[in-house]
Formats: structure tokens, sequence, C-alpha cells
């Protein structure tokens, strides 16, 4: 994906982890008017680099010279880079697992009961602040972004609020009004969205190359004060504009084009049904995805099997 991120700190080219679509495995730099524009010779080798890397981004360089005298050799040792990368994320992710499966085998057997009264204290300590911002927080809607056809899906454009983007000031207090209209630009644009989907919008909006448990619980502290949190029956829970947009349900909408088209796990199952076929192998094709997995199908199956969920 060419041109990824925001402002000056814009990657030349993102290389999509083949294992994980939503996230990127490694930024490739050129050498081209971003590096030559840029004041001093620091400015183009040290500190774009530092804060790209900052941000969780892990770069690898082709050089014009190397591309211009020896295109194979360059191409070939880039694809060796991107092996080598790939197998030690790999490896990272498989051991950070394996981590985790283990702290959860020694965690105490009251630890839900543990994070539901943490919870319940938070929630009282908070609720005269959640008062005092509410005003605050209803002037902030906007007008739905996608196609004026319901039946068309595309990727949020943040328009004008593209100024507004500050990686550097994104766990500022003081950052919170611009990422509460940035997550109610998504929703209201792409709204009922996956949870991951949404906080993965953000991230990417802000340049960041992978969305960790800050980022997520960031985003969607501020989803679930101005939206509806609902869980699907599948992995993760799904954002609604409102608990009336719930109620009124979800016209099926297809993508605009092959850039705009999103797995079948990032579906709400209410879309999946309102395409009003019961075949799941169709209803992937509608929604652009060529190939079915187990898991996709039986998403398919599961939600064309259900009832509309029940508002509480």
């Amino acid at each position: 994906m060419p041109q990824v991120g925001v402002s000056k700190f814009r990657i030349d080219l993102g290389i999509v982890h083949p294992d994980w679509p939503g996230d990127f495995l490694v930024g490739v730099e050129c050498d081209g008017a971003a590096y030559h524009s840029a004041a001093t010779a620091r400015d183009r080798d040290k500190v774009r680099a530092a804060i790209l890397e900052g941000l969780g981004w892990k770069l690898l360089r082709i050089w014009s010279t190397e591309w211009w005298f020896n295109r194979e050799r360059a191409a070939e040792q880039l694809h060796l880079a991107l092996v080598s990368a790939l197998e030690e994320d790999r490896q990272a992710r498989a051991e950070a697992a394996e981590m985790a499966a283990a702290s959860e085998d020694q965690a105490s057997p009251n630890v839900e009961a543990d994070i539901e009264e943490l919870v319940a204290e938070d929630r009282e300590t908070v609720v005269y602040a959640k008062r005092a911002i509410v005003d605050d927080l209803l002037p902030m809607a906007f007008p739905a972004t996608a196609s004026s056809d319901p039946g068309i899906y595309r990727f949020t454009d943040f328009g004008e609020l593209t100024s507004l983007i500050d990686p550097a000031n994104f766990y500022e207090a003081s950052y919170y009004p611009i990422l509460r209209k940035l997550v109610a630009r998504v929703v209201e644009s792409e709204g009922p969205i996956a949870e991951s989907l949404l906080v993965n919008r953000i991230a990417r909006a802000h340049g960041f190359q992978r969305s960790g448990n800050r980022i997520h619980n960031r985003v969607m502290h501020l989803a679930r004060q101005q939206h509806h949190v609902v869980p699907d029956g599948g992995r993760e829970a799904f954002v609604w504009n409102s608990v009336k947009a719930l109620a009124m349900g979800v016209t099926a909408r297809f993508p605009a084009s092959e850039d705009h088209i999103r797995q079948i796990e990032d579906i709400a199952s209410a879309e999946l049904r309102a395409t009003g076929c019961d075949d799941p192998v169709e209803i992937a094709r509608m929604f652009g995805v060529r190939r079915l997995s187990a898991s996709a199908r039986s998403r398919i199956e599961a939600a064309i099997g259900e009832c509309a969920p029940m508002l509480t």
C-alpha cells in the first residue's frame, strides 16, 4: 500500500502482513521527494526514522542508485529482507502467545470477579465526570460521509479532520476532543463496524503500525461514550452509531471497489442477513470475498440462521 500515514510522516510503501491483513509487516522507504526535501542530513537519516520507529514501524530502505544500476538485485534483497522480517514477526507472535497462555494458567480463579469489582469502583468515581462531559459529546455528531447509496460501502474519508490529526499528542488528555470526532466520523461512515476495525482505522490514520492495548482502550473508551457497542456472536463486538440505529437495522452494503472489501468477520451479522440470500458462497461473493474460509462460512451460516439481536 503506497503512501501510508499522514502529513510528512508518510511511508512510501506499507507491506501488509500476510497473516494479519489489518496490520503492516514493515514499511519500505525510498530516497524520493520526502527524503530529498528534508532540511538537513540529520532530518533525512535520523529524525524521521526515529519518529516512525517510535510509532511502531520497522523500516526497510531501497536506494534509487541501487535500483537504477541493478533492479533485479535490489528486488531480491528486498524480498529476502521481507522474508526475514516475516519469520521474526511470526516467532515473536508465537512467543507472545505462549507467554499469554502461561500467564492465563497462573491467574487467580477469581480474576474476573476482581476485574468486575474494579470496574464497579471506577464507575462510581467517574460518574460525575461523565455527566459533566455529556453536553460536550452531543454536538460532535457528523453527517455520514459514505455514499448516498445505502448499499455501497467505502472506508472512511476523514476529509477536513485530516488536518487535525496529530500522532505526537495521541495520548494527551487535550487530544480527546479530536479523537472523539475521528471515532464519530468512522462509526457514522462505516457503522456497524467491528471493534478491531474501528481501532485500526484510528491507528492507521495516525500512522501507527500496531494497535496495542493502550490504543485499543483509548479508542473504545470514546466509542462506548458516544455510540452503542454490542456482541455479535463472533470473536468481537460491533459498534453501532446508536441504540436507534441498532433497532432500525442495516442494509447490506457492498464494496465500492476492491479497495473497500471487508473480511466476513468484519461484517455485522445483521448485514449478512440483510442480503436475503441463504448461500454462504454467494453471500461472500456479494461482499467481494473470493476465498471463503471455514471460519467465515461458519459465521455466515450462524448469521443467516439466527434472529436479530434483542435490545436490552
